[in-house]
């Protein structure tokens, strides 16, 4: 009888830091779940965010686990794709060419955009210009003429313009159209600058 007591205290006080045990283990896991559900809900706002930038949308899938999120959908690395899709909406034969556009400007260091709105202005994205030139940009195009330089390609016509913007107009500490289009335009100085103007305005089409 006097075994069989001890035996039931023994197990009364076992199981007495067992539940307390349980217990916090269970609310903390219960805390844990309400914090990923909150998580999960801030970075799906997170993405909506970031999915849609001026009318243009690019998608990405979201990580599952809570933590994985860590940056990796910027804006930097929506450029091609944002930049595709501008191209794409105005029917653009430069569409496929948007990573290029990105990679040729990095690599000289100049906007990005800046190729692109300059060929909106000279020849509607590459659709108004000399056939088979891909010169979608006027580049060597001198007032009174209506042809210019002519390109391989049009990655063959990107770089050069990559190489131009950087050489003849960023090296000299121009670097937005309004300081660009009096050299590279210069009769719409006397049009209240409408080269600038139009470059600039599709440039702010792209931020």
């Amino acid at each position: 009888m006097r075994m069989s007591l001890k035996l039931r205290l023994a197990i009364l006080i076992a199981w007495f830091p067992l539940s307390i045990v349980s217990l916090v283990t269970s609310v903390y896991v219960l805390k844990m779940y309400a914090r990923v559900k909150d998580g999960q809900t801030l970075l799906a706002l997170q993405a909506r965010q970031l999915l849609v930038k001026n009318g243009y949308q690019f998608y990405a899938s979201l990580p599952q686990v809570l933590g994985t999120f860590n940056g990796a959908i910027s804006a930097e690395d929506a450029r091609p794709e944002i930049l595709r899709q501008f191209l794409e909406a105005h029917d653009s034969p430069i569409a496929a060419y948007a990573r290029t556009i990105v990679t040729a400007s990095d690599a000289r260091q100049i906007d990005y955009r800046l190729i692109t709105a300059i060929a909106m202005c000279e020849s509607n994205l590459g659709k108004k210009m000399p056939a088979n030139s891909y010169n979608a940009w006027g580049y060597a195009v001198y007032t009174g003429e209506s042809s210019g330089a002519e390109f391989a390609n049009w990655e063959h016509g990107i770089e050069v313009m990559a190489e131009y913007l950087s050489t003849k107009f960023y090296s000299q500490g121009l670097t937005t159209p309004e300081a660009i289009g009096p050299i590279y335009a210069p009769p719409s100085v006397y049009t209240g600058n409408s080269w600038a103007k139009c470059v600039r305005s599709f440039m702010d089409e792209l931020i």
